[in-house]
């Protein structure tokens, strides 16, 4: 009997064997750059090799290519599939929350990617930092779709709670800027996470501090023309001496290169031949002078580059 149950087990344990090697075999097919048109075709004879020895791999890539083409229901449905040959496999969580956000189902999002932060496989920081993220992207979406302010104060939290795993990602930053400008009302703070976010190459971080330096100049009070009164009659005084005209305040430039303030006197100009008038233009010279000096070399370079091309059309 004992001897039966040992040729039953080392027979079982072949065949794992041999399952496993034509896991890996229609693997490496699949990935074979020659058989890219066939990668879908590859992938769906792997999943018949891989489940059996509770591989993902292949579901995955099914997954992908079925969001590559916006077929979010059928990429859900793979996710799922590697979902149960693997309840801990956080990466499905992700790839699901990432697809209900894109749905505009931010409710799912909100309950799925909690789940997956409770995993008892456990989460690494890595993915802990995605995440917080996509909760705080389905929080701050849902709060502004219902005007719910204790959604918003939650999405912010989240952000910042992913920011603590991974401060290089430029997204929260632009989410965190978009909640202090729209909802607090703060454009200080907001515009300091927009350059933080703008530093990470974050580019809607980097459009979101030129459209407020755009908006600076357009809220920039201009003088209104006096009305001409009729003047009362009087005895003629002498005219008094004329006060010397007050020289206006120089831009402070610190440490930005001579290059880059002959670009900002240049948009300068640019702005005045517009019809700004130049206390204005001034002023807008030494609110960019700010944001460049906050900006990396080549970051600079290329918002100086789009304001002179937009002030030249």
């Amino acid at each position: 009997m004992i001897k039966k149950h040992l040729i039953f087990g080392l027979v079982l344990s072949l065949s794992f064997s041999v399952l496993a090697d034509s896991c890996d075999e229609a693997l490496r097919l699949m990935e074979n750059p020659l058989n890219v048109k066939r990668k879908r075709e590859l992938a769906v004879i792997a999943v018949k090799h891989c489940s059996a020895v509770k591989n993902p791999k292949p579901l995955l890539s099914l997954a992908k290519m079925d969001l590559a083409e916006s077929k979010f229901s059928e990429s859900i449905a793979w996710n799922e599939e590697a979902q149960k040959l693997n309840p801990n496999l956080v990466e499905t969580y992700i790839n699901i929350c990432d697809i209900h956000n894109q749905m505009k189902a931010y409710e799912k999002t909100l309950s799925l990617c909690r789940k997956a932060l409770s995993l008892k496989g456990g989460v690494s920081e890595a993915d802990r930092a995605i995440l917080q993220s996509q909760l705080g992207v389905a929080a701050f979406l849902r709060g502004e779709e219902t005007s719910n302010n204790n959604l918003i104060k939650a999405a912010e939290n989240y952000f910042l709670e992913s920011l603590k795993y991974d401060p290089q990602k430029g997204h929260n930053y632009f989410y965190l800027g978009k909640i202090e400008t729209d909802h607090y009302d703060n454009h200080e703070e907001g515009t300091k996470f927009f350059k933080k976010g703008c530093d990470l190459k974050d580019q809607p971080c980097c459009e979101k501090l030129k459209e407020l330096a755009s908006d600076q100049i357009k809220e920039t009070p201009t003088a209104a023309p006096a009305v001409a009164q009729p003047a009362p009659k009087a005895l003629p005084t002498p005219a008094p001496t004329p006060a010397a005209p007050l020289e206006p305040k120089k831009t402070d430039f610190g440490v930005l290169p001579k290059g880059d303030v002959e670009s900002l006197k240049r948009i300068s100009g640019l702005y005045i031949k517009k019809g700004l008038s130049e206390e204005n233009a001034q002023k807008l010279e030494a609110g960019l002078a700010e944001q460049l000096k906050a900006m990396k070399p080549e970051d600079r370079k290329k918002m100086l580059e789009e304001f002179a091309k937009a002030l030249t059309k």
